[in-house]
C-alpha cells in the first residue's frame, strides 16, 4: 500500500536560528523590560523616598539656620503730634542640637536601614522581572514553534486525505482507511485552532511583561551559570536573597527604633545664635540691634506614660521583625531547594526529550522503510509521525524550561542573572 508522509521540523533552536538581522534576543526583551516596567519604575521610587527620608534624618546633625521679618504701617501720638511710622524688623538665627539622648543616631540608623531594604526590595523585584521575561521570551517562542509545526502538519495531513479520498474513489483501499486519515485531518485543525490560541495569549504576556511588541525571535540557547549543588545554591541564597536582605535591614530598623523612642527620656540640649534688627518700632526714629548667644535644655518630667508606650510598642516591633525575618529563611531555604531541584529535574526532561526526538525520528524512518515495502499499513507512519511531532513540541517546552527554571533559581539566591 502506497503512504503519503509528513515531513517533521527541527528543533525550536533551529527555526529561531534562521532569524533576520532585526530579531529580538532574549537580552533585548530583558533591556526593554528594565526600561519600561511600571513595577520596577515603582521599586525605584520607593528607593528615592527612602533615600530622601534619610536625608531627613541626616539634616538633625546640621544647623538650622531661619530667617524672619516683619513690616508694617501705623501711626502714633507719642510726643504730643501724631506721626507715621513703618515698624520693621529682622532676625537671623542659627541653631544647633548639641545632645538629644541617641535620638539622632537612631532615626538616621532606622533611615539608612530602611533605604538598604528598599534597594534589596528592588533587586528583588528586578530579579523576578527578568526570570518573568525569560518566561514569556521563551513562551512565546515555543508557542510560535507549535504553530508552525502544526500548520505543516494539517499541511501534509489534507494531502493526505485528499489522496486517500481518491484512492477510496478507485476502490484501492478500504473505507476504514479513508475515515482514517479523514480523522487525522480533523485532529489537526483542532491542534492547529489551540496553537493559534496559545500563540495569541503568548504575545499577549509578551506586551504585558515586557512591554513592547515582539518581532522575530532569536534563540536562547543555554540557560545562564546556576550554582552546581544544592548546598551552594543554599549558601549563596542566604548571603544575597534580596528577601532575606531586606528583612534583616527591617530588623536593624526596628531595633534603633527602640533607642529612638527610649531617647525621648533624655534631655535635649541646643545652642542657637541670634541677629535682629528692628526699626521704628515705637517711634520715628526708633532703631535697635542686637546678638545673642542662647543655650537651651529640656527635660521631659511627665508623659503620662506616652514614651514608656512607644518603648514598649518599638520592643514588639523588634520582636515582630525578628520573627518574620526568622520565618522568612525557612521559607527561602524551601523555595531555594524547590528551585534548584526543579531545575536538575528541568534539565534531564530537556536531555530525555532529546533522546525521544532521536528515537522517534529512527522509528518513523523504519517504519517508511516497512510500509513502502507493504509490510506496515498508513496508519502506522501516521502514528509514528504523530509521535515525532508530540515528542519536539515536548523537547521544545522542556528546553525553555531549563532555561526559566536557571533564571528562576538566580533570582531566589540574589545571583546577577547574566552571571
Amino acid at each position: 500500500m502506497k503512504c503519503i508522509t509528513i515531513a517533521a521540523a527541527g528543533t525550536i533552536a533551529a527555526l529561531l536560528a534562521s532569524a533576520p538581522a532585526d530579531a529580538q534576543t532574549l537580552d533585548d526583551a530583558i533591556a526593554a523590560a528594565l526600561d519600561t516596567s511600571p513595577v520596577l519604575s515603582a521599586a525605584d521610587a520607593r528607593v528615592d523616598g527612602a533615600d530622601a527620608r534619610l536625608t531627613q534624618a541626616r539634616s538633625a546633625r546640621f544647623p538650622q539656620i531661619t530667617a524672619r521679618g516683619q513690616y508694617a504701617e501705623a501711626e502714633t501720638d507719642f510726643g504730643g503730634g501724631r506721626h507715621d511710622i513703618n515698624p520693621r524688623s529682622g532676625i537671623v538665627a542659627a541653631e544647633q542640637l548639641l545632645f538629644a539622648g541617641g535620638r539622632v543616631w537612631a532615626a538616621e540608623r532606622q533611615a539608612r536601614a530602611g533605604r538598604e531594604a528598599s534597594e534589596a526590595e528592588r533587586d528583588s523585584v528586578r530579579a523576578a522581572l527578568i526570570a518573568d521575561v525569560a518566561d514569556a521570551y521563551l513562551g512565546l517562542a515555543v508557542s510560535r514553534r507549535a504553530l508552525t509545526l502544526r500548520t505543516s502538519n494539517l499541511a501534509a495531513l489534507t494531502t493526505l486525505a485528499e489522496h486517500a479520498q481518491s484512492r477510496f474513489d478507485a476502490g484501492d483501499i478500504a473505507r476504514s482507511d479513508l475515515a482514517q486519515a479523514q480523522a487525522r485531518r480533523a485532529g489537526a485543525q483542532a491542534a492547529l485552532a489551540q496553537a493559534r490560541a496559545d500563540e495569541a495569549g503568548a504575545v499577549a504576556r509578551f506586551r504585558r511583561v515586557i512591554g513592547i511588541e515582539p518581532s522575530a525571535l532569536v534563540a536562547a540557547d543555554t540557560p545562564p551559570t546556576t550554582p552546581a549543588t544544592r548546598e551552594e545554591a543554599l549558601a549563596a541564597a542566604q548571603h544575597a536573597n534580596a528577601q532575606l536582605i531586606a528583612l534583616r535591614q527591617a530588623e536593624t530598623a526596628a531595633a534603633a527604633g527602640i533607642w529612638r523612642a527610649a531617647s525621648q527620656h533624655a534631655p535635649t540640649v541646643s545652642l542657637s545664635v541670634e541677629a535682629s534688627s528692628v526699626r521704628d518700632e515705637f517711634l520715628p526714629g526708633y532703631r535697635a540691634d542686637g546678638t545673642a548667644l542662647v543655650a537651651r535644655a529640656s527635660v521631659p518630667l511627665f508623659t503620662g506614660g506616652r514614651v514608656s508606650g512607644e518603648v514598649r510598642e518599638a520592643r514588639a516591633a523588634l520582636v515582630e521583625a525578628r520573627a518574620t525575618r526568622l520565618a522568612a529563611e525557612r521559607g527561602v531555604i524551601e523555595d531555594v531547594t524547590r528551585g534548584f531541584e526543579y531545575h536538575q529535574a528541568a534539565r534531564e526532561a530537556e536531555a530525555a526529550a532529546r533522546l525521544q526526538v532521536d528515537a522517534s525520528r529512527t522509528a518513523l524512518q523504519s517504519i517508511r522503510d516497512e510500509a513502502s515495502v507493504g509490510q506496515r499499513p498508513t496508519i502506522d507512519v501516521l502514528d509514528a509521525e504523530r509521535d515525532l511531532l508530540q515528542a519536539e513540541l515536548d523537547l521544545d517546552r522542556a528546553h525553555a524550561m531549563s532555561i526559566v527554571s536557571a533564571y528562576r533559581l538566580n533570582a531566589l539566591i540574589g545571583r546577577e542573572p547574566h552571571a
